[in-house]
């Protein structure tokens, strides 16, 4: 008889068959895979997330922080800000104070369809351009701005804001 096979110790006539894998392993190897999966999903949505914040100058939700001195908050100047209503496509000029920063927000069924950050000149106006935006091919929309300046550290500071209305 020939033996073909070492197993390592003898040679054997044939090779031994290899053990099944059992379904409880393929399930705990299925498992941890799809938990991997998982963890790199999150750690791209965090990524993402940070990114954003790190690029627009304020994480979602964050708005102007006051110093607090001695036990008490210190007051924040607070300045006038108007932006007259406009239409979709043209141009509306922001009143506030010279030196100032205005940011507009415009959304449409609370999706932001527009952001924009303009210095003021010396009288103290900007003159925001009202779309198109790859967000907003046309329609009515609601909109904020905001007069400020943006913190060494790159956060936004409001310093006073409005409301006002694009139609379509």
């Amino acid at each position: 008889m020939r033996k073909d096979f070492w197993d390592g110790t003898e040679w054997l006539a044939e090779r031994p068959k290899a053990a099944q894998p059992s379904a409880a392993g393929a399930a705990a190897r299925h498992l941890a895979g799809r938990l991997a999966e998982a963890l790199v999903i999150t750690g791209i949505v965090g990524a993402m997330a940070f990114a954003s914040a790190f690029f627009v100058g304020h994480p979602a939700g964050a708005g102007m922080t006051l110093a607090a001195k001695g036990g008490q908050a210190a007051k924040a100047a607070r300045v006038t800000i108007t932006v007259p209503n406009g239409a979709f496509g043209g141009t509306t000029t922001a009143t506030t104070s010279a030196g100032l920063i205005v940011y507009a927000n415009c959304t449409q069924g609370g999706v932001t369809v527009y952001q924009q950050y303009l210095a003021t000149d010396s009288a103290g106006q900007a003159v925001l351009t009202l779309g198109p935006t790859m967000l907003w091919a046309g329609g009515a929309a609601s909109c904020s701005a905001q007069a400020g300046s943006f913190a060494s550290t790159g956060a936004w500071r409001a310093a006073g804001s409005t409301t006002f209305s694009v139609s379509g």
